[in-house]
Order: C-alpha cells, then sequence, then structure tokens
C-alpha cells in the first residue's frame, strides 16, 4: 500500500462557516448539552489529503492537532460534492476526540476524479444510476478500514478502528444502506450490500424505496445499529418526497434503530453550511449535532448514558425542540 500525506483547503472555494460555542450549552452540564456543543479538543481546521490509498484515489482525513488517539468515522459524501463542504459537521466530531477520514468518490466535483476521457462534461444522470459507481463507493470506505493502521503510522495519531462509525449524506447515505447488507436492483443485476462489522451507520438524508434499485425487501437484511436524519422540507437533487426518506428508520429489522427527525432545515441543513448566528438553522444544526453525538458516543464509545438518551427523552428534553429522536 502506497500513499502520500499533505494539508489541503481551497481557501478560494467558499467561505467558511464556523459554528462558534453557544454560551448557554457551555454554562450546562447535562447530556444534551455535552453531546451538541463541542468537546475539549481543538478542531480540525486543516484536513490532511492522503493519496493513493488502496483502490480509493485520495482521503481528506480530519482529526484534532490534539489527540494522540482517536475513534475511526468514516464519512461518504452526497453525488457532486466533496468532503470540505461539510467542514462544519466534520469538525465539531474532532473537537469531541473522533478522527474523520472520507473517500473522495468518483462522482465528485474534483477534476482528477473525472473519467470522462477528453471531455470536460460531467454525466450527472449516469453516474447516479451506475451500479459499478454504488460498488465503487463502498469499497472506497472499506478501503479506508483496511489502511487504518498504516495511515496512524504516517500521520502519527493512532486510528482507533475497534468500534468504527460509518457517516454518509444522500448519495453517500445509499453507501450506508449498502454496507449495513441492504441489497437493490439495478439494470445490470443485483447488488447485495455488506454487512460490515461497523459499529453504527448515520445515514443523513437517505434514499428511500423507489430509486437507486431500492424497493419494500431492501432494508430487511440491514445489520447494526442505524440513525437516520431528514425533514420535512428534505427534497434533495433526486426529488424523492421527504416522507420516503424515513424508510430507513421504518422498514429495517426493529432494534438499535433511531431517529432525528428535523424542523426544517431542507437538503442543506446536514452540512452546517447553512447554520448562521440568530438563525433557525443554527439551533437545528445544534439539535442535529446533539442527535449524532450522542449516537456516536453510545456504539463508538458504549457510553451507556448516552445510549439511553437515545431511548428515554432525556436527549431530547435538553435539545432547542428542533428535532423529535425516536428510537425503536
Amino acid at each position: 500500500m502506497c500513499f502520500g500525506l499533505m494539508s489541503t483547503r481551497n481557501a478560494e472555494a467558499r467561505e467558511r462557516v464556523v459554528i462558534m460555542p453557544n454560551t448557554e450549552l457551555a454554562l450546562r452540564n447535562d447530556l444534551y448539552a455535552r453531546m451538541a456543543r463541542n468537546g475539549r479538543y481543538s478542531a480540525a481546521r486543516v484536513a490532511y489529503r492522503i493519496n493513493r490509498l488502496g483502490g480509493a484515489r485520495t482521503v481528506l482525513v480530519y482529526v484534532s492537532p490534539d489527540v494522540s488517539s482517536a475513534k475511526l468515522v468514516v464519512f461518504s459524501h452526497g453525488a457532486l460534492a466533496t468532503p470540505d463542504v461539510y467542514a462544519p459537521l466534520l469538525e465539531f466530531l474532532t473537537t469531541h476526540g473522533y478522527c474523520v477520514i472520507a473517500p473522495l468518490h468518483d462522482d465528485g466535483l474534483l477534476d482528477d476524479l473525472r473519467e470522462v476521457s477528453g471531455s470536460s462534461e460531467w454525466k450527472f444522470p449516469e453516474k447516479m444510476t451506475d451500479m459499478h459507481v454504488w460498488e465503487r463507493r463502498m469499497h472506497d470506505c472499506m478501503d479506508v478500514l483496511e489502511a487504518a493502521k498504516a495511515m496512524s503510522e504516517t500521520m502519527g495519531v493512532e486510528i482507533d478502528a475497534t468500534n468504527p462509525m460509518f457517516m454518509g449524506h444522500s448519495f453517500g447515505a445509499l453507501t450506508g444502506l449498502l454496507l449495513s447488507g441492504a441489497t437493490v436492483e439495478g439494470p445490470e443485476g443485483t447488488i447485495k450490500g455488506i454487512s460490515s462489522n461497523w459499529a453504527g451507520r448515520i445515514l443523513l438524508s437517505p434514499p428511500g424505496n423507489g430509486v437507486f434499485g431500492l424497493n419494500a425487501t431492501s432494508w430487511e437484511t440491514l445489520a447494526g445499529p442505524s440513525l437516520t436524519v431528514t425533514n420535512p422540507d428534505d427534497q434533495g437533487v433526486i426529488g424523492q418526497s421527504p416522507e420516503a426518506k424515513l424508510d430507513s428508520f421504518y422498514l429495517p429489522p426493529e432494534g438499535y434503530r433511531h431517529l432525528a427527525y428535523l424542523q426544517g432545515g431542507g437538503p442543506s441543513i446536514y452540512s452546517g453550511q447553512a447554520a448562521r448566528p440568530k438563525t433557525k438553522e443554527y439551533y437545528i444544526f445544534f439539535d442535529l449535532r446533539g442527535a449524532i453525538g450522542a449516537f456516536v458516543s453510545a456504539y463508538a464509545d458504549r457510553n451507556e448514558e448516552a445510549f439511553n438518551g437515545l431511548y428515554d427523552g432525556t436527549l431530547e428534553h435538553g435539545s432547542y425542540k428542533l428535532a423529535a429522536i425516536r428510537s425503536r
């Protein structure tokens, strides 16, 4: 395995959105406040770019400069996006001591990931329905698990993949379904997902029944804990109704299924880019962070208080009441 390491941040690409610590939460010590506010570590303000990681072309690594060891979260971005779009969310996780590793998938915007030889055109619909792209995304994420030890040695930070977590948005949430063992039917046959050893999967705006080869039985074989996150304004690029995104909560077998249903925010709320101070989206994003923070803490860290908070209403009770937390 061969890869190179360097820092990267395209400064001119987009304006940074930094979520400042909330004063009220800083003065509280309840479960929600501890999960939703920044943790005790400095945020990873610069992503490390690792080239030639196994089968994946490139990955971006977000980890706090304060840690010597960090539990692993693998993040799969949405179609026609790159991980730095989600910097406010990924950096939040690094303040709690997690290392977030995000593969740059083939359907990303970067020129060096284009596969259209001799053309500047990006064939968006073709890529979205190409089953080989779906499979490649799965293997990009699995490559991260296999390379964690080698990356630890290169970066000087121990990446603890004992209870690895997965998080994906939209097209990346489809990747998460496949990595949970979902089965999809496409024009070229059937893809049987990999029920790999993830401690939990966070599915941000996941596709529902009727797209990407998903049908009513696709969720029957889903394994492992999952957190589905959506909202009533979440139409997304595929045009599917927001209600369909609830399938990932209601259709799998019962047990360790969690839902964070946000009060609005649309398809862009998950990245944190819309979370401007003094806006409703700002507080929705805090409730989103609280749900994700509790889920990761419960299943990656085996935090019993966080686990109970997902079930007994404690987490929602302490929130800004802009996310309904449900479990089944």
